[in-house]
């Protein structure tokens, strides 16, 4: 993970990356924005900027800044699957069809479909402590 100056950089390490995902700290975004905090409106503002300049974090810019985030281009292949697991119509579940089924271009992408489930598993353990529920498994 690395500090960055502006979202610019930010958007030239995700291209830079061989999958075109970059994680790092959301203080990272924070600096990035020149935001002193993370609260609601700072990680609006923050997850603007980053839209602005065509790039999404994932699953959303977090609370605290020691927190990894995800960042990719939006609609890019990442996006685009996360989008598939947390917005389901009948369009994702073909992607994520595509993906669970190892063939043609959808099999360099299965990676960051592991990658995707992973922070969305993460993402509704954290919901849940926030929420104080217990931990299901």
């Amino acid at each position: 993970m690395g500090s960055f100056n502006s979202i610019e950089e930010i958007g030239s390490a995700v291209d830079a990356a061989e999958d075109g995902v970059l994680l790092c700290e959301a203080v990272d975004l924070r600096d990035a924005c020149n935001e002193s905090r993370l609260k609601a409106q700072a990680r609006i503002r923050v997850s603007e900027a980053l839209a602005s300049r065509g790039l999404v974090a994932l699953p959303e810019v977090p609370e605290y800044q020691e927190q990894p985030v995800y960042v990719t281009r939006l609609s890019s292949a990442a996006d685009l699957l996360f989008k598939a697991f947390t917005r389901p119509t009948p369009e994702a579940l073909q992607v994520i069809r595509g993906a669970v089924g190892g063939t043609g271009e959808v099999a360099s992408q299965q990676d960051a479909a592991k990658q995707v489930a992973e922070l969305i598993d993460e993402a509704r353990a954290e919901l849940d402590k926030m929420l104080g529920k217990a931990p299901t498994t």
